[in-house]
């Protein structure tokens, strides 16, 4: 966040470069192998629990979403977070504290992608760096085809849960129908020039580099 903010790094090039240099270190820690949890790892047995007949992974995602849906809608950070998004110039001329919600932005990225961790290796029972390699195109999918701009400023948590009930509803009608794995790549690829394309705000910016 702080690389983003103060150097002026661009977001994309900084969440790659994290990316690279994350996964880099966690293949030199495991020896690039998957390693299965300790017998007394009970802390994470509660993932494949069930509350009220509802997997607890998924009721725990919820809570996070609907707390991060209620900050962005009534806490002066979410304010601020859509207005840089929006219109950054006249953002900073009404004082919105520019480093101080980028940071945090990027702080809670952080946090629901290590829960999300939690949850995945509580649910498979070992840990690999390249475990979650799969997820990384349908996530992005699911945040733009459910309605995020990638120019910022429009989205939110709701949003993207519709998005992510969308893409999961085309893994499975792939699936049914008998997509090559492979191939599913492809058509999150896709889904995703798509979804940018018609939900990209061009007046605000000049040119697409």
């Amino acid at each position: 966040g702080l690389i983003h903010a103060v150097a002026q790094v661009p977001s994309f090039i900084v969440t790659l470069g994290g990316l690279g240099l994350y996964a880099g270190l966690a293949l030199q820690t495991s020896d690039a192998t998957n390693k299965p949890l300790a017998d007394e790892a009970f802390e994470l047995s509660w993932v494949n629990g069930y509350f009220a007949g509802i997997p607890a992974g998924f009721m725990l995602g919820l809570v996070v979403l609907l707390v991060l849906a209620v900050a962005l809608r009534y806490l002066p950070w979410g304010r601020y977070l859509y207005a840089i998004g929006s219109a950054e110039p006249a953002a900073l001329m009404s004082g919105v504290p520019r480093v101080r919600v980028r940071v945090a932005a990027f702080a809670v990225s952080g946090a629901t992608s290590a829960l999300a961790a939690v949850v995945l290796v509580g649910r498979t029972s070992f840990g690999s760096p390249t475990l979650a390699t799969g997820l990384l195109l349908p996530s992005i999918a699911a945040v733009v085809v459910g309605g995020t701009a990638i120019s910022g400023g429009i989205g939110g948590p709701i949003r993207t849960l519709v998005g992510v009930l969308t893409v999961a509803t085309i893994q499975i009608g792939m699936v049914l129908v008998g997509v090559d794995p492979v191939l599913q790549n492809v058509a999150f690829g896709m889904v995703i020039m798509a979804a940018v394309a018609l939900t990209i705000d061009r007046s605000k910016l000049s040119t697409i580099k």
